[in-house]
């Protein structure tokens, strides 16, 4: 049976520690992804985003205000997902029409590894923007002082 078990102000303080932590070290991500950082460095902030995200993702001990926290992040880096997927579909379904047009109208059969308009295949940005979402929706929420964004 499921007893309800408060988090102590440690707790919730660590859990808050761990969201700050996270958007540091996802900042820090984002900017090895721009430049040529050291692997060194980008492997410590990948280990520190994904270690952060689990602990945050994972806590079942913490208190409602938290959850809400943790619901809004999980929202906006959902969100990210949902635009990348949405504009490769757009972008897929134009390529598709102006493969059959141009193949209607005559002038054969285009090649696919010519066209100037691809479906955006980066993954590791998305997961990197992703989680960035994350960070900055529960930041945002605690900041404004409310999880019922």
């Amino acid at each position: 049976m499921f007893e309800f078990q408060a988090s102590s102000a440690r707790e919730t303080s660590a859990a808050l520690f761990t969201a700050w932590l996270g958007l540091g070290a996802n900042l820090i991500l984002l900017g090895c992804y721009a430049v040529e950082a050291p692997l060194l460095l980008t492997g410590a902030a990948l280990m520190t985003v994904g270690a952060c995200l689990f602990v945050l993702i994972f806590s079942t001990r913490l208190d409602e205000h938290f959850n809400a926290l943790r619901h809004v992040g999980l929202r906006w880096g959902m969100a990210v997902i949902a635009l990348y997927l949405s504009a490769s579909a757009i972008l897929a379904v134009y390529h598709g029409g102006y493969s059959v047009g141009t193949f209607a109208a005559g002038v054969g059969a285009p090649s696919i590894t010519d066209d100037a308009l691809r479906v955006p295949v980066d993954g590791y940005l998305v997961m990197v923007l992703a989680a960035l979402a994350f960070h900055l929706g529960f930041a945002f929420a605690r900041v404004r002082g409310t999880g019922a964004a």
